[in-house]
């Protein structure tokens, strides 16, 4: 059964990964006839013979263009499902449901390539306010970061973003940010004298902000 779904008095489409690949294909004529995603689209009413759903119409143009590619790992009390973030265009879409091909996805786009930076703050969801970072900063491992954030009582959170800003390149980390729930931020960074450790160096939200939007003006979006 499709696990695509047209909510129509909510606003919200929800398709997989696999069946966004296929409609992508297909719109684009690279389609398999009688493609049984496809068939189910149909059934879900996100394809009407020819048509694409004018509410998956942005999302679909989106995807056949991608210039710029954002994967955002999150650790809050526990893993979160890894989010993706693609620009290009004809706007920005958020996949928020992780990277399995047939996890239903609650797609969310913005029509504007320019709202890059404020879309992926809003997927991070750091805090605003300023403050004492978690950690200090003498290095240690990953792990150490990892199990702090991945423990409810800490109230810590820990982000990985990694980055492409050309359709070729490959994601990259491109900032590791940690920040507490009382409000203060850190950016994880290896460490000068062990590579193999890494290190906690504060950060006002304003200067995590001012990262965001350098990315996202240096892919020319």
């Amino acid at each position: 059964m499709s696990p695509a779904e047209l909510d129509m008095a909510a606003g919200r489409v929800t398709a997989s990964r696999r069946e966004l690949a296929a409609l992508v294909a297909w719109h684009q004529g690279r389609g398999v006839p009688g493609d049984p995603v496809i068939a189910g689209l149909g059934s879900a009413g996100l394809v009407d013979g020819g048509n694409i759903h004018p509410m998956l119409r942005p999302v679909v143009a989106v995807l056949s263009r991608v210039l710029v590619r954002a994967v955002v790992r999150s650790w809050r009390g526990e893993p979160s499902p890894m989010a993706e973030v693609l620009a290009g265009p004809a706007g920005v879409v958020v996949l928020p449901g992780g990277h399995e091909p047939d996890t239903p996805q609650a797609l969310r786009w913005h029509p504007r390539p320019a709202a890059l930076a404020r879309v992926l703050a809003g997927v991070i969801d750091i805090t605003a306010e300023d403050g004492p970072p978690p950690f200090d900063a003498a290095p240690r491992a990953w792990r150490s970061y990892l199990a702090a954030a991945c423990d409810p009582a800490d109230g810590i959170s820990l982000v990985d973003l990694r980055w492409s800003g050309r359709p070729d390149v490959p994601v990259a980390s491109a900032l590791v940010v940690t920040w507490c729930e009382r409000g203060g931020a850190g950016e994880i960074v290896p460490d000068a004298g062990d590579p193999a450790l890494m290190a906690c160096r504060p950060q006002h939200p304003i200067e995590l902000w001012t990262t965001l939007t350098g990315l996202a003006r240096g892919a020319g979006v």
